[in-house]
């Protein structure tokens, strides 16, 4: 099962997330479409936050294994974190689809160390 953790400050803004495990324990590594279907919004939230809104800066990104880890700090336009929540329900309507293969859960913390313990 795929598992995403999204973090939510006490402002109510989405400030960092993480992606891990595989969708299906029999599939091939590196054919399963589900994961890849993940993976691709992940990176285009990625992308998005880093180049379009210029927070290449002010971000901490990991992927490795097909696990990700992010982190947005200050300093981004609003919009930045509003696309974290955007992926955050985009996550929702798939898990609603696909409740076996996908569980998404938000906690209220802004710190990384808190979104890697509760991963």
């Amino acid at each position: 099962m795929t598992r995403a953790l999204f973090a939510v400050d006490d402002d109510g803004n989405y400030t960092s997330f993480a992606v891990f495990g595989h969708a299906d324990d029999g599939a091939v590594k590196g054919t399963d479409l589900f994961c890849a279907w993940i993976s691709s919004a992940v990176y285009l939230t990625v992308n998005t936050v880093s180049d379009v809104f210029g927070c290449r800066d002010n971000l901490e990104f990991s992927a490795k294994d097909g696990n990700f880890l992010f982190r947005l700090r200050r300093g981004c336009p609003q919009e930045a974190y509003r696309l974290l929540q955007g992926l955050s329900m985009h996550m929702r309507s798939i898990q609603k689809q696909y409740p076996d293969k996908l569980q998404v859960r938000s906690i209220k913390t802004s710190t990384i160390s808190e979104v890697r313990k509760h991963a």
